[in-house]
């Protein structure tokens, strides 16, 4: 069974404590803006796993060039605090609409079993393509609304890695045209 939730504030909270204190307030930060829809499947989660995603997912999007759709794919064994074969996903871009919809049901095209994601908006101030700031959705001085996907998807072989990064490449820059052609 499949089950959508937010993040809960004493679960933030405690991935907050976890963090180093010094140094890590961008971090931080991102952390309270990360975790504001998880999809998790019989994946069993803990604070080691989430802290995991959250620094993996910070440190991919901490360097990008503006308007810039960046886009990972790598396996991976055993993630902290779960076991197994994995590969995951990574995208970040501006915001845009239908996006998430159209990576899940490229993934899903595939065949692929999706174990884990977390999609969030970032509001985004980067200086030089480094974050600068990460601002409340309010603030409109020089940020900009970021999705980040974060999608963990049960091993695939290194070959299919590549067939995956092009399918997906396609869906990054034409989210509404895959989705129209999916529904």
């Amino acid at each position: 069974m499949c089950v959508n939730y937010n993040v809960s504030t004493k679960v933030i909270q405690s991935l907050l404590e976890l963090t180093d204190q010094e140094g890590n307030e961008k971090l931080r930060e991102f952390i309270k803006y990360f975790y504001n829809f998880v999809y998790n499947s019989d994946l069993r989660v803990n604070n080691k796993f989430l802290l995991y995603i959250a620094e993996d997912a910070y440190s991919f999007i901490s360097k990008r060039k503006k308007d810039e759709s960046k886009l990972t794919i790598c396996n991976i064994n055993n993630i902290p605090g779960v076991e197994g074969n994995f590969t995951t996903l990574k995208i970040v871009n501006d915001d845009m609409p239908f996006l998430v919809d159209s990576v899940i049901a490229n993934i899903k095209s595939h065949n692929l079993t999706i174990c884990y994601y977390s999609n969030s908006i970032v509001n985004v101030k980067r200086k030089s393509g480094l974050i600068d700031n990460i601002c409340s959705f309010e603030e409109k001085n020089d940020s900009t609304k970021e999705s980040v996907i974060y999608i963990i998807i049960k091993g695939i072989s290194d070959s299919f890695v590549d067939t995956l990064r092009e399918s997906l490449q396609k869906t990054q820059t034409h989210p509404t045209q895959d989705r129209k052609s999916v529904v």
